[in-house]
């Protein structure tokens, strides 16, 4: 078996029982390296909002799709009317698991930062509070029969009341 210096200076053996006649240790570590490197871009890249939730309207709400530019101005109270000209009313979804991933992927904030915007934004006198309830099955009832409302819930909760919104 020979031996040789990788970039570190550290003395590797250049071939190791069991690897095909050719092949390398360092080859090895650079490939595996490579794929580890990709697969660290591709995951801190992907969308963090594909599984953790969905966006609901009420079943039959124009709303179908909305850029994640346009969730960002609802939430944050930037954009209060539908394109129809129908104020927007905010439900906001206390499920940890939830609110925390929508929060973040969505409104690049906190749960507890997005809470002290809205009581800036309160007692500035610029908006109102959105309603807070408690879990997925209260977003479905306050959704369901309100045409102008929108929030958010686990993806395995949709029923036949609300509709998702899908993300552009």
């Amino acid at each position: 078996m020979m031996k040789g210096r990788n970039g570190f200076g550290i003395i590797l053996p250049q071939s190791f029982p069991g690897l095909s006649e050719g092949v390398s240790i360092m080859s090895v570590v650079k490939v595996s390296t490579l794929i580890f490197l990709l697969l660290a871009v591709a995951a801190f890249f992907a969308p963090a909002h594909g599984n953790d939730f969905v966006l609901v309207v009420d079943k039959d709400s124009s709303a179908s799709a909305l850029t994640s530019d346009a969730v960002k101005r609802i939430f944050l109270g930037k954009q209060r009317q539908w394109e129809n000209g129908t104020v927007v009313t905010i439900v906001v979804n206390n499920n940890p698991r939830v609110h925390e991933s929508f929060t973040r992927s969505m409104l690049q904030k906190s749960p507890n930062q997005l809470l002290a915007y809205w009581k800036k934004m309160l007692f500035s006198g610029r908006s109102i509070l959105p309603l807070f309830v408690d879990g997925d099955e209260e977003v479905i009832a306050a959704v369901a029969g309100n045409l102008n409302t929108i929030s958010y819930i686990s993806p395995e909760n949709i029923d036949n009341r609300v509709k998702p919104v899908k993300l552009l």
